[in-house]
């Protein structure tokens, strides 16, 4: 939640009260570290598929975005939570993209 709130700050939105953000973890799989560092070509990537929902106030659904994030590489195999944040920073990017939250720019 940190890295969504920074990155919507970051792209000019303000933080409040006004709407909720749900996220719904569908696919995580952390897959394998050592097949990561060792292998590489994909082989033990980690993966994960998030359904963000945004209401407002009264409870009304503004929008949807769905992401997918996966981590076929990284330093001694990478860190599978890392993609985590990276969906977070993919979500803001498309609430950007979208203009959902058109209001509640600075």
């Amino acid at each position: 939640m940190d890295t969504l709130k920074k990155r919507l700050t970051d792209l000019g939105y303000q933080q409040g009260n006004a709407l909720r953000i749900d996220y719904n973890i569908q696919v995580y799989n952390q897959g394998n570290r050592a097949l990561r560092y060792f292998v590489g070509f994909g082989a033990g990537k980690a993966e994960t598929t998030i359904l963000t929902t945004i209401k407002n106030k009264s409870g009304k659904n503004i929008g949807n975005i769905k992401t997918n994030a996966d981590l076929k590489i990284g330093f001694f195999g990478g860190n599978a939570e890392q993609i985590i944040e990276n969906a977070a920073a993919d979500v803001a990017n498309e609430i950007w993209k979208s203009d959902l939250l058109k209001n509640n720019k600075k």
